[in-house]
Formats: structure tokens, C-alpha cells, sequence
């Protein structure tokens, strides 16, 4: 009776020894590199997306190999998409060129992605896709509704909205390349003197109004195609007092 409980506590040990030291292969984190595609005069110029600033991710799966492009992606109806990162923030905490989730999210073994992205994280962002059911070419949109660019102070706006084009990739691809690009844009009113006006003379100008101007929209990022920005709201004037002396 002494011999089979000591051979049961043995193997007993061999069980328990094994499940500890099983190992787990870890794939590599998910990091993004955002460029903002500079095509308007904005509030962020040039091709630098300022590290201090975050923006939420979307990002679906499909069981496809890697190296699949933008329109494969969309094309293959007989495959399930998943949701994959649902709305999450990516921020930047060290200053370097790479994004990461506020919680880490690491690569699927197999497989591709299909991110978009936008920025501001406080936009009214929703997302829109097909699955496995569908009978039409599969479609992603991203849709941002009622968004208002807001006044928060006297020099100048905030919060401009950018969106980053959908792009399919892998883990083979290591950090992923977005192109943001901008939904609003600045308008620069720019006031000479004319040849005939006094070399002398002194012309103030106090304010400068836009009228009918349609305060807010809702934005469509559907694929690899631009987006499509529908203008809502009454119509109102809008007067602009920040003025530049040269």
C-alpha cells in the first residue's frame, strides 16, 4: 500500500512539472507608423504626425496569407472577417516613429489585417462591414458622424480631423504605414495693397466673414478610396478676429 501511493505522488509530480513549464510562442506586438499626407493647409502641417498626439484604431481579420492586398482583402466574400481591435487608442511613449495600443495587441500567427484609423480619439466614429454571408464584394466603411471642428482658443482650432485610408497587412509586414489625411482644411484670406493705394497709407481690417457656412458633416472612409464628407447642419456666417500683421 506504502510502494503505490509513493508511485502515485511521482507521477503526480511529473504531471505537475510538465504544465508548469509548457511555453508559449509570443508573436510581435502590433506597431503603427502614422504619416499625416499633408494636401491641405491644416492645423498639422507638413508630413510629421505629432508624437503627442494619439488616434483610435479599427482593425478586422481574415484568414489570409500575407502579402494580401487592399483589394483581395475586400474581394474575398467566402471568408469571415473578425473583429480584431475594436475602436481602440494608440499612443506614443517614447518618441520615436511607432504607435502602440494603450494595451498591447500582438500579431495573429496566420492571417491578415485590415486597419483604418482616425484622429481625433473624441470623434463619433462607427464601423460598418460585411461577413461570410454576403453575396456582394465585401465592404468596410468607417463612418464619422455629426463632427464639428471646435474653436478652443483665440490664435487658432483643434482637434482637425485626419483619417487614414484602410490598408491590409501582416505580421510579416512588422510596423504598418498609415497615411493620414484631412477631412477639414484652413481657408487664408490674404489682403494687398494694390499699385494705386498710397505707399503710405494704412488699411485695418477688423474682421473677415464667411457666410452659409455648414458648421458640421459626417465622413465616410469606405476602402482604399478617398472619403466621402457630406456637409450638414443650418447654415450660419462666420466671423474670424485672429488676424496676422506683416
Amino acid at each position: 500500500m506504502k510502494k503505490v501511493f509513493v508511485t502515485f505522488l511521482a507521477v503526480a509530480s511529473v504531471i505537475a512539472c510538465t504544465k508548469s513549464n509548457v511555453e508559449f510562442e509570443e508573436t510581435t506586438e502590433i506597431g503603427l507608423k502614422p504619416v499625416a499626407h499633408n494636401v491641405t493647409k491644416s492645423m498639422m502641417t507638413g508630413t510629421e504626425f505629432k508624437t503627442s498626439e494619439s488616434f483610435n484604431v479599427w482593425a478586422f481579420y481574415k484568414q489570409l496569407p500575407a502579402g494580401t492586398t487592399i483589394e483581395q482583402w475586400q474581394a474575398a466574400t467566402n471568408v469571415e472577417q473578425t473583429p480584431y481591435i475594436v475602436d481602440k487608442t494608440f499612443e506614443n511613449v517614447d518618441g520615436t516613429t511607432t504607435w502602440h495600443g494603450v494595451h498591447s495587441y500582438y500579431w495573429p500567427k496566420v492571417g491578415s489585417l485590415l486597419f483604418t484609423a482616425y484622429h481625433p480619439t473624441t470623434a463619433n466614429v462607427s464601423y460598418v462591414f460585411t461577413d461570410a454571408t454576403e453575396t456582394v464584394p465585401a465592404k468596410n466603411q468607417m463612418v464619422i458622424t455629426d463632427y464639428k471642428q471646435s474653436r478652443v482658443t483665440s490664435s487658432g482650432y483643434s482637434e482637425d480631423l485626419m483619417y487614414a485610408n484602410m490598408t491590409a497587412s501582416s505580421v510579416s509586414s512588422n510596423n504598418v504605414a498609415l497615411k493620414f489625411k484631412h477631412a477639414l482644411s484652413w481657408i487664408s484670406v490674404v489682403l494687398v495693397k494694390s499699385s494705386a493705394t498710397p505707399a503710405d497709407a494704412t488699411i485695418t481690417v477688423s474682421s473677415v466673414e464667411f457666410t452659409n457656412v455648414l458648421p458640421q458633416g459626417d465622413a465616410v472612409v469606405n476602402g482604399a478610396s478617398e472619403i466621402v464628407w457630406t456637409p450638414e447642419g443650418t447654415a450660419k456666417n462666420v466671423e474670424v478676429v485672429e488676424t496676422t500683421q506683416t
